[in-house]
């Protein structure tokens, strides 16, 4: 599975066999995607963008099942951090190393909630019933809610929901187009195919 990085803001998903479309396109970055690496397990992935922000993608669940579109998105920033320019993951997967163009390495932890150094066994215990707990309480309406809230820097939000109303506006505009012309003449375009312009041998 090949990943790539793009200046419209997304990261796509590649089967190297099959070309001719993504497998997953992942939206987050309210600006250019600088960089993006696979994590050694194979499941995750990381990216870094001009939008000051670190973010950690989950294209899987356990078992192989496709998470959803998108996957899930985690994201990391700081109020110095600046554009950052390159992301990748230690060989163990616990952490991430980006860069910016402020002219420092910064060191994240892969899963925040990480406790560093020696866990004894009554601290693992707990861990694990308050994973089982969270688990176990997803499918309730509250309880997703707070998992799924992402705390964003106030200028990416506001960015995030300037996209998203500047897409909106071009999703109305393009069913407005379709149906005041001839039926036939123009059909919809499924945003996968829209991603590749030519291939070539």
């Amino acid at each position: 599975m090949a990943l790539l990085a793009s200046e419209d803001h997304n990261l796509y998903t590649f089967d190297v066999r099959h070309l001719a479309a993504p497998v997953q396109i992942y939206k987050g970055h309210v600006a250019a995607v600088m960089s993006c690496e696979w994590a050694p397990t194979g499941v995750e992935f990381v990216s870094g963008g001009w939008d000051r922000t670190v973010r950690i993608w989950s294209s899987r669940e356990a078992g192989g099942k496709e998470k959803g579109p998108g996957g899930r998105e985690v994201v990391y920033h700081t109020k110095r951090m600046q554009r950052v320019t390159s992301t990748i993951y230690s060989s163990d997967a616990r952490y991430i190393l980006s860069g910016s163009d402020d002219g420092n390495v910064r060191i994240w932890k892969a899963k925040a909630s990480d406790k560093l150094g020696v866990i004894t066994a009554r601290e693992r215990a707990a861990m694990e019933y308050r994973a089982s707990l969270t688990k176990r309480w997803s499918v309730d309406k509250d309880v997703g809610r707070v998992m799924r809230t992402r705390h964003l820097p106030k200028a990416v939000y506001k960015a995030s929901q300037l996209k998203t109303t500047m897409l909106d506006a071009r999703r109305v505009k393009e069913e407005r187009r379709r149906k005041h012309t001839r039926a036939g003449d123009s059909k919809p375009v499924a945003e996968k195919k829209k991603v590749i312009f030519a291939e070539q041998s």
